[in-house]
């Protein structure tokens, strides 16, 4: 894909990117944002210039599932249209994926394509964050995939 930038982003994992973008949301135009960290490398887009960049269009953000209910597990991989046989998210997971979904439209982030592993929680992720998905095994962990079947999925991933 040439003329697409990946963005990797924390939303889910660190809790560091959402909360900041929020704020950033509600602050009046031409309000410089403080830095959501004090010394982020040259590389890192911040405040203003990360949402502005997003607002841009041509990325691929990429972010783990929302938060999982621990109690539940996955028993059966091979039959991943069964969610009562996977570890689900929990009702915090489910509130999460609303936030992000709803900071990211007051953000004006504009979201195209939405890809999903076929798991049920990835499936759920981004359902409840931006109403869509489109399953493909592509996005199946890679744990413990031998090599040959990581590198295809990193390809598939760019």
């Amino acid at each position: 894909m040439l003329g697409v930038r990946l963005l990797l982003v924390a939303i889910v994992l660190s809790g560091l990117v959402l909360p900041p973008l929020a704020a950033v949301a509600a602050e009046p135009e031409g309000i410089a944002a403080k830095p959501t960290e004090p010394d982020s490398p040259p590389n890192v887009l911040d405040g203003h210039k990360l949402v502005a960049a997003l607002r841009g269009g041509g990325y691929i953000i990429y972010f783990r599932h929302g938060i999982t209910d621990l109690s539940t597990s996955d028993t059966d991989r091979d039959h991943l249209e069964n969610c009562a046989t996977q570890r689900v998210l929990s009702p915090e997971g489910r509130q999460q994926m609303r936030a992000i979904g709803r900071t990211m439209l007051a953000l004006r982030i504009p979201i195209g394509q939405v890809l999903s592993s076929p798991y049920c929680r990835s499936v759920d992720t981004v359902t409840l964050a931006f109403g869509k998905a489109q399953k493909t095994d592509d996005l199946v962990n890679t744990i413990t995939a031998d090599e040959e079947t990581a590198a295809r999925m990193a390809r598939a991933l760019r």
